[in-house]
């Protein structure tokens, strides 16, 4: 069980940095066309 937990826990650690990431990126993406137009 504790394997199992430490294993659930790295793979939500990973995509919750993922998530900030493509987050970030969005953003920049979103003020980048604004200031375009």
């Amino acid at each position: 069980m504790k394997n199992g937990r430490r294993r659930l826990t790295s793979k939500r650690a990973r995509n919750s940095q993922g998530d900030e990431a493509l987050l970030r990126g969005y953003c920049f993406f979103v003020i980048a066309r604004k200031i375009t137009k």
